[in-house]
């Protein structure tokens, strides 16, 4: 029984290679409530033989402690010693509308947060101090009136200056039809452009060498930035990708081939233009998952999926190389280590915020802030040296990219 008077679970446990004498357990327990029921200290114990624990990257037992505020927001949250980076006590403050204002731990992070009036982040400063003299990386964000479309997302740094100016255009259904950033240091304004069908589907992306996307300015010869491209998009009639083409250098069209029994499917690609008589590129289970795939759809390298009942994937191997990478679940279903099996293979602990990695010996973690809904500051010591780095993103970007290439479902 625990507080507020309910039963709540206090255990779960994971088995590597299942249940039994040869079953290694992963347990995650907690070990304390508030009187709402909210867990206030959680531990992940480890077996004593993983060689996570034996390399001391972790300690068998890691504890997480974590205060809340009356509506649930977090208060406090401790995030435990790992993989050479000390323990750290993160505060979260807010505004009078709930919303993040600070966030502080062994620096500072978020040292202030505007809004807008319905409550999108207008701006964020970032540093490690209020101090006067302290530096600052100032995320601000400016949004369309009446839509609330997001038109631009700027980022400055008072050390460097300006280091991205990300302007957008969007169509009236609100596909992102133009990006550009013209703040990119060294390499010139980078202007990207997107057409779409009917049915919202990605049909065009290119980069132009002025901030024109006009169809009658798509050409290779009108093709510029840090990175030009130009690629082009087909559908079937159920809405799978039929062809891409790369329109860059000489042009190549890669035709995706389906299963008529399951149309959503992909069993191959190809560059013949034809799907008549070609070698199956991808096999799948009674569920739908990919057990057998090539690498990518410009390799004939394949790799092998292994699956669990709970669909997660357990096991992928290199097929050519005998090497593999395993991952394994919390009981909740999380990930929680993946390993490669490969000589210099690489082992990572994902610890809440923290990620623990173990190499050939060395051993680093890289922690993660996050307020506002981004991911706003990393912590690391893979170099060997602590360091603290402030992150910035293209907000839209996954909006307006294609679906993958290499499925591991249908």
């Amino acid at each position: 029984m625990v507080g507020g008077g309910f039963d709540a679970e206090a255990a779960s446990i994971h088995y590597e290679n299942g249940a039994g004498a040869t079953g290694k357990a992963y347990t995650k327990q907690v070990n304390a409530y508030d009187v709402l029921g909210r867990p206030t200290s959680t531990s992940l114990v480890l077996p004593s033989d993983d060689p996570l624990v034996t390399s001391e990257a972790i300690a068998a037992t890691t504890t997480y402690e974590t205060t809340y505020r009356l509506d649930g927001t977090v208060n406090t949250a401790k995030e435990p010693a790992a993989g050479g980076l000390a323990a750290e006590t993160l505060t979260h403050r807010y505004n009078s509308a709930g919303l993040p204002s600070e966030l502080s731990g062994a620096s500072g992070y978020l040292l202030a947060a505007d809004y807008t009036a319905l409550g999108q982040v207008a701006q964020l400063q970032l540093g490690t101090s209020s101090a006067s003299g302290t530096k600052r990386v100032f995320l601000t964000n400016t949004y369309e009136k009446g839509t609330g479309r997001l038109t631009e997302a700027a980022v400055d740094d008072q050390t460097r200056g300006p280091v991205q100016d990300l302007t957008y255009s969007y169509d009236q259904a609100g596909n992102v039809t133009a990006a550009t950033d013209s703040a990119i240091v060294g390499t010139g304004t980078d202007n990207q452009c997107f057409a779409y069908d009917a049915y919202r589907r990605l049909t065009e992306a290119w980069t132009p060498k002025t901030a024109d996307c006009s169809t009658s300015g798509r050409t290779k010869a009108n093709l510029g930035g840090p990175a030009p491209y130009w690629t082009s998009y087909t559908y079937t009639a159920s809405g799978q990708r039929k062809t891409e083409k790369r329109n860059t250098g000489t042009p190549v069209t890669r035709t995706y081939c389906y299963d008529t029994a399951r149309p959503h499917a992909l069993t191959a690609t190809t560059t013949t233009g034809t799907c008549t008589g070609l070698t199956e590129q991808y096999r799948y289970d009674d569920t739908g998952n990919a057990e057998h795939r090539v690498k990518s759809v410009e390799s004939t390298a394949t790799q092998t999926l292994d699956w669990n009942a709970e669909g997660k994937l357990t096991r992928l191997t290199d097929d050519e190389a005998a090497t593999a990478t395993s991952y394994l679940y919390d009981a909740d279903g999380e990930l929680l280590i993946r390993r490669d099996n490969a000589t210099d293979g690489e082992t990572v602990l994902y610890l809440g915020a923290t990620e623990v990695h173990l190499k050939t010996g060395k051993k680093w973690a890289n922690r993660y802030y996050s307020v506002a809904g981004a991911t706003v500051a990393l912590r690391t010591n893979e170099s060997g040296v602590e360091k603290l780095s402030f992150l910035a993103s293209d907000p839209t970007a996954p909006a307006r990219s294609p679906s993958p290439a290499t499925p591991t479902r249908p």
